[in-house]
């Protein structure tokens, strides 16, 4: 599906070019059916391949164009062989690197990229449901457009599904980073996570014996507390899962913990207050330790952290 002259080709590619070249070759020859392995001259696979890199060469858009047409092909297959999953997993990765350029998001919703991935999403390959997560994340964080573009297309509600089902770890990560940036700032995104009780499946994951998914859920909880939506929960179970967390040894995760902690604590609920004085006892000795001791390491803004929790004591 892409044609390039003969005339533009002039030097060899890169890994990346050279499996877009692999995949571009296999979707058009199979006409989006099942992948099967093509041998091409080596000849003629070093021009194409020059021939790519000459034609993206200092142009972000049209590597975007190519990659993400080439995502979008390839969500409308069913199975993937293991060169092909490793070749669609570089492809997401040169996606994401592209996203970091300005207004990239937008040129990628707006050739379709965020729908393949919500398709990708659903698939039984946890190596490219991460990735594609991953890109959703990075692809609508701080942008109304690609937001509602994923809600519009009930992705909220498929990210809450697939952080509940999958067994991967990485995959829940994504997807909780993911769900993050889709409710930053969107307050019918926030809302509908809360409808969704979204709040009741993200806190259980604080129980995870993963750090990096309980960093990620205490981070979303922290973003849901502060917002008028979420200040007007009851989330007083929360309160004895986050001090458990602070009894263990501290850790990145432990700045998130006491900025929920605090938002929890100036909601309108007034049993969170309750539940909070019956820990205050053991709490207060343990983070007084915690700041003075000459043993355990803590950073300046954890340091912080802990003095702005005895503010409420």
């Amino acid at each position: 599906f892409i044609c390039i002259p003969y005339d533009m080709a002039e030097k060899s590619g890169s890994k990346a070019l050279d499996n877009l070249l692999k995949l571009s070759l296999k979707l058009s020859d199979q006409e989006l059916t099942e992948f099967k392995h093509t041998e091409i001259n080596e000849e003629r696979k070093e021009f194409l391949r020059a021939a790519l890199e000459s034609v993206l060469e200092d142009d972000d858009a049209k590597k975007m164009t190519l990659y993400t047409d080439l995502l979008c092909k390839a969500s409308l297959l069913k199975t993937f062989g293991p060169n092909e999953l490793e070749d669609l997993a570089d492809i997401c990765d040169e996606i994401n690197l592209l996203l970091e350029g300005f207004d990239m998001n937008i040129v990628f919703n707006n050739l379709g990229g965020l729908n393949a991935c919500l398709i990708f999403l659903t698939s039984s390959y946890s190596s490219i449901q991460w990735r594609v997560a991953d890109l959703i994340a990075n692809a609508v964080q701080n942008n109304v457009k690609c937001q509602e573009t994923v809600l519009s297309k009930n992705g909220l509600q498929t990210l809450i599904q697939v952080l509940k089902e999958s067994e991967t770890d990485i995959v829940k990560v994504k997807c909780l980073y993911a769900i993050s940036s889709l409710i930053g700032g969107n307050n019918r995104a926030e809302c509908l996570f809360i409808d969704l009780d979204g709040v009741s499946l993200v806190s259980s994951l604080l129980k995870s014996e993963v750090q990096k998914i309980r960093l990620k859920a205490t981070f979303l909880l922290q973003k849901i507390t502060s917002t008028d939506a979420g200040n007007k929960l009851n989330l007083s179970s929360l309160i004895p899962l986050l001090i458990n967390i602070l009894k263990k040894n501290p850790c990145e995760e432990h700045e998130a913990v006491i900025g929920t902690l605090t938002n929890v604590l100036q909601s309108k609920d007034l049993s969170s207050r309750e539940i909070f004085n019956r820990e205050l006892p053991d709490l207060k000795v343990l983070i007084e330790q915690r700041l003075n001791s000459n043993n355990i390491e803590i950073s300046e803004s954890l340091y912080d952290a802990y003095k702005n929790l005895q503010l409420f004591f």
